[in-house]
């Protein structure tokens, strides 16, 4: 019996330092980690956690907590750092949130921005001007199926031109773990939406000389 509590202990005790881990290496709050640990408290009682890879269940409950509490963070973000394969991430993501009757809050493109801002220490100037081109791009329905933070890394690229701080295409992509062709790509989508609004003139105004600083 001892020795049934003893590795009892030793195993809730991995299952949370795991946890704390996935959640440092993100530089998630103390919130997540918390509902993280809850969640697979539930997870386990069901007795989901058989026959799986015990890190890919912990993964996998960070991102549920991540998604419920509207922390913005990617699924390629967790399955990276955790070290999971991200297909099977995903496929027990769906299978735990339906067993467990989750309904999930959609995180907006507008949630990564400021995410992604404070991340590449982008001024408060910038964080709102990609909040206005967001306004427009939700207007404009271009939001609708697309990856918020591919959208929302090209957002805050577009306007860190217009205020002359020039966050590269390959720093966003980083932060916002997309390609840097997809910031591209949206970038270009971005501006075409923008012709005919408030900020065409600014994005016309665009001065290449007028850099401020390179973001590192």
């Amino acid at each position: 019996m001892v020795d049934k509590i003893t590795s009892r202990r030793y195993y809730d005790q991995y299952v949370i330092d795991e946890i704390e881990k996935i959640c440092n290496a993100l530089n998630l709050p103390r919130t997540v980690i918390d509902e993280s640990i809850n969640i697979f408290s539930e997870v386990a009682k069901k007795k989901l956690t058989r026959s799986r890879e015990l890190i890919t269940v912990v993964a996998t409950c960070v991102y549920i907590a991540c998604r419920k509490l509207k922390v913005p963070r990617s699924i390629d973000e967790i399955a990276e750092v955790s070290k999971v394969d991200r297909d099977s991430l995903a496929r027990l993501y769906r299978l735990l949130v339906t067993e467990l009757g989750l309904k999930m809050p959609v995180i907006e493109p507008e949630e990564y921005v400021e995410s992604i801002g404070r991340q590449l220490n982008l001024s408060d100037s910038t964080i709102k001007k990609a909040l206005q081109i967001m306004e427009i791009v939700r207007q404009k329905g271009y939001n609708v199926g697309k990856d918020p933070a591919g959208i929302a890394g090209s957002a805050i690229y577009i306007a860190s031109l217009i205020v002359g701080e020039w966050a590269t295409q390959k720093d966003i992509s980083k932060v916002a773990n997309v390609t840097d062709v997809t910031v591209r790509n949206r970038a270009k989508e971005i501006l075409e939406l923008l012709k005919g609004t408030p900020l065409e003139k600014e994005v016309q105004n665009i001065n290449p000389r007028k850099k401020k600083r390179s973001v590192v």
